[in-house]
């Protein structure tokens, strides 16, 4: 129950729409362990292969959560969470998501556009590409691309960029 404008006691429903961030902050938020995917169950081997795995949900996550407290009632902290590695949790018991009940969590979380963009290029684009014809190839053809005002000229190409800015178009 909240006061509103006007002083009068109103009870609110609050929601949950979207929770944008990246991928380590997904993990954390949904309590997985770290690179497990918020959206379905696969592994990080079994990403990309022509199996469908199960999609994953907030509901699971909790249940899973419970069932570890149930089969220890009376684990320590370090213990919980040793066990919740084991079936892939981070170890977190109380997620401060359990009393939103009509929101599941993994359908919330998304990414940040700035990351997204970037995991689509550098990650599978650029290395798709460069799996194709090859860095020399690809370095190459960056370095011939003509000089245009306002954008960066790759001369020594892409292969070697680390750490991507943002400056980079």
């Amino acid at each position: 129950e909240m006061v509103d404008s006007e002083g009068l006691v109103q009870k609110e429903i609050l929601r949950l729409a979207a929770y944008p961030c990246d991928l380590p902050e997904q993990s954390l938020i949904c309590c997985l362990a770290p690179n497990c995917c918020t959206c379905c169950t696969a592994g990080t081997r079994q990403l990309g292969g022509s199996n469908t795995c199960k999609s994953q949900s907030g509901s699971d996550i909790l249940s899973a959560i419970h069932s570890i407290r149930r089969k220890f009632p009376d684990a320590e902290t370090w213990r919980f969470a040793m066990e919740a590695k084991n079936i892939g949790l981070n170890g977190v018991e109380e997620p401060w998501w359990i009393d939103f009940p009509e929101t599941d969590i993994c359908k919330a979380v998304c990414p940040d556009v700035l990351h997204g963009l970037h995991k689509d290029f550098k990650d599978h684009c650029a290395t798709w590409n460069t799996n194709i014809i090859s860095k020399l190839e690809l370095n190459s053809r960056f370095r011939r691309l003509p000089k245009w005002p306002g954008f960066r000229h790759f001369t020594g190409g892409i292969s070697k960029i680390s750490q991507w800015s943002g400056k980079e178009h």
